[in-house]
């Protein structure tokens, strides 16, 4: 699902640029793809995890509100293509600190990586803006469980 190129282009590209900067790349594919993600409220679903909701910043910032939390997931989030080559695989990447793991994968901290269509294919719902304020949070507006709900169900429990 993700390679190591893919994990050493993040871990470099992050730590020299701001997310900004990728909007700039060399194929366009890379920069709609940065551009429908920025400043997005994304509710994800897949078996493994359940419901996840998370605020992608323009500024390349991560606000995860992850099942059974109590507490925001904070992270950085980049679009990256594993060459220069226009037609090369896209790959969405999150870093969520030293501090996080994985249960699924079992890493520890650092980047992760996966094919941007993986990622896309758990996208079960998008809306611009900060729906739930999640950048400003550090606790979650209420614990998630793990069942399949909607963005607009989440909103009426608050």
């Amino acid at each position: 699902m993700h390679k190591v190129l893919g994990f050493f282009i993040a871990i470099v590209l992050a730590a020299i640029l701001p997310a900004s900067a990728f909007s700039q790349g060399t194929a366009s594919t890379l920069d709609e793809i940065y551009d429908a993600q920025k400043n997005t409220t994304n509710l994800h679903y897949d078996s493994h995890f359940g419901t996840q909701v998370e605020y992608l910043s323009s500024r390349g910032k991560a606000y995860l509100w992850f099942p059974g939390n109590s507490r925001i997931v904070k992270g950085e989030w980049i679009v990256l293509s594993e060459t220069d080559n226009a037609s090369s695989p896209l790959l969405m990447c999150f870093n969520y600190g030293e501090n996080s793991y994985n249960p699924v994968t079992g890493q520890r901290g650092g980047w992760e990586c996966q094919a941007l269509p993986d990622y896309l294919d758990d996208l079960k719902e998008q809306t611009s803006g900060d729906m739930f304020g999640l950048a400003r949070r550090s606790r979650v507006p209420f614990v998630l469980n793990t069942v399949p709900t909607t963005l607009q169900q989440l909103k009426d429990s608050m």
